[in-house]
């Protein structure tokens, strides 16, 4: 029998033994220093826990100084900061961390998690017994006539039943085990090229950008496709801050042949392939009527409720002698240039990046010139031209919306299928509910 089996039916034999010909209130005291010293020995076994694994990163780091290895020893140093500041769940090791930094953490965090269940337990165990023993005391109370003092006992159960620690201790029970296989909390869609996964709870019980993520065959509009997302959570999986993203590249096109699909020219004549200043690129040219002329890449951003932050990387040139053609912009929709950035820069080649959020409901990508634009005009531009090459759009945040529910690990409630239906989860790269 565990020594934390033992304590708890000890620590019950002690409310059985003072319950008897004591009141409520006295009763209730017993029960709340019972609380108080399973949190002590909690923090107390977390504490040895953390002094250990601190212990043994000490001697892994000075292994690795006597052989020179400056990035391990570096890796390390960062796990001694992440212990000392408290953190948890604690982020993935990379790959290539040195073996014995990955060992000990294993254990660590497998020794954490048993400790905490054991916790968990305890917690659960004492509350229900004293549960069983406030509905004795209730019944006994009514039974002798003292309606007051029964009543307050059985608020008292009642409260107990609702208190915020028992319950996440039984969701911690349900929720994380040491076989790390913790149940499926959401089935979820992110912006941008729609994948889907399924996002367990974290080595807390709850769901955060740690929750691990699966793939899984996507279902939102009647698709039944498997996507593919190398994120091992969900913060690589949506781009939150702080972790390495699971890009996706929506657009990409080096300028050679053809306007690739989504792109289309409006009122300018788009020539792909073009040689010129030593790069195959995009010629593009406005005439002396040219109304409201753009380049246009329908639907390729996301709108302002499912933002996602984007890069778009390129080249441009525009000719020194140009009069009419001085500049141009990257827009979403008709709004203000992406990232305020207009491109302007004559005579060379320039290699630009820029990156941008969501600024409105438009999910249209479009290329304007400079004060050579607007509905219902129509624009002389002299003939003149300009140069595009190797562009490329990268989603690096994302949001993402719940498809599906889980409690206990099975769908508690019927999937949404429609896209404009479904609730966010995460705006952004930023989780803003868990509901």
């Amino acid at each position: 029998m565990s020594n934390s089996r033992i304590v708890t039916i000890l620590s019950f034999l002690a409310l059985s033994l003072l319950s008897s010909g004591r009141t409520f209130e006295e009763l209730k005291v017993s029960f709340e220093v019972k609380m108080l010293s399973i949190k002590k020995d909690h923090a107390n076994s977390l504490a040895k826990l953390q002094a250990g694994y601190l212990a043994a990163l000490d001697r892994v780091q000075k292994k690795l100084e006597a052989s020179g290895r400056l990035d391990d020893v570096i890796a390390v140093q960062g796990e001694k900061k992440r212990i000392q500041s408290a953190v948890w769940p604690l982020p993935s090791l990379k790959k290539n961390s040195p073996i014995a930094l990955l060992e000990i953490r294993k254990k660590f965090e497998t020794t954490k998690i048993k400790l905490n269940r054991e916790n968990a337990s305890r917690i659960v165990d004492v509350s229900e017994k004293m549960g069983v023993l406030l509905d004795a005391q209730i019944k006994s109370l009514t039974r002798s006539g003292e309606i007051q003092k029964a009543k307050k006992a059985q608020d008292f159960m009642k409260a107990l039943a609702m208190d915020q620690d028992l319950l996440e201790a039984k969701n911690f029970l349900q929720r994380v085990r040491l076989d790390n296989d913790s149940p499926v909390a959401f089935r979820i869609r992110r912006t941008g090229d729609n994948v889907e996964v399924l996002v367990r709870y974290d080595r807390n019980g709850k769901l955060s950008l740690e929750s691990p993520v699966e793939n899984v065959v996507e279902i939102t509009g009647g698709k039944k496709q498997k996507g593919e997302t190398k994120a091992k959570n969900l913060g690589q999986f949506v781009g939150a801050k702080g972790y390495e993203a699971a890009t996706y590249i929506a657009y990409e096109n080096d300028m050679d042949d053809s306007l690739l699909p989504p792109m289309a020219a409006i009122s300018l004549e788009a020539k792909p392939g073009v040689t010129f200043e030593e790069r195959k690129c995009l010629r593009f040219k406005m005439g002396t009527k040219a109304p409201n002329p753009r380049i246009e890449w329908p639907q390729l951003l996301s709108p302002l409720l499912a933002n996602s932050k984007v890069r778009l990387e390129f080249a441009y040139f525009i000719p020194k002698e140009n009069k009419k053609l001085l500049a141009f912009a990257f827009h979403q929709g008709v709004q203000a240039p992406l990232n305020s950035q207009i491109l302007d820069q004559r005579g060379r080649w320039v290699e630009k990046s820029i990156e941008a959020e969501a600024v409105n409901d438009n999910a249209n990508l479009r290329l304007y010139v400079e004060n050579l634009s607007g509905g219902g005009r129509v624009f002389d531009g002299a003939n003149e031209v300009m140069y595009l090459d190797d562009l490329k759009v990268t989603f690096l945040s994302f949001s993402a919306f719940v498809v599906e529910k889980y409690n206990n690990g099975k769908i508690s409630d019927e999937a949404i299928l429609n896209a404009e239906a479904q609730k966010a989860l995460v705006v952004g790269g930023e989780l803003v509910s868990q509901n």
